[in-house]
């Protein structure tokens, strides 16, 4: 197994990931207990997709509580040694909801 060296402020940080979405540089948070990808909207919508192309909507249970996400299917995300094509990841305003 190939391990990716991280960096925390503090032993309760989030760890950031860099990662490409469609050849857009991002920031994800990892959270090894997620069950689904989940992208904040802003990095979809500026890598050029719409809430037209999403695929469907799903609810999340987050720590804020249930929320509708969008589904979309993204061109390529690469993540921490790992590039995935034509992939389904979950989505929503992270403002909206803090």
């Amino acid at each position: 197994m190939r391990q990716q060296p991280f960096k925390r402020k503090t032993k309760d940080s989030l760890i950031i990931v860099n990662s490409e979405l469609d050849g857009h540089d991002i920031a994800l948070g990892l959270d090894t207990g997620a069950s689904h990808t989940v992208i904040d909207l802003t990095p979809l919508l500026i890598a050029g997709y719409e809430i037209g192309q999403a695929k469907g909507v799903v609810q999340l249970e987050t720590a804020s509580g249930v929320i509708d996400a969008y589904i979309f299917e993204v061109r390529e995300l690469r993540a921490i040694g790992i590039n995935k094509t034509n992939f389904d990841v979950c989505a929503y305003d992270f403002m909206s909801y803090h």
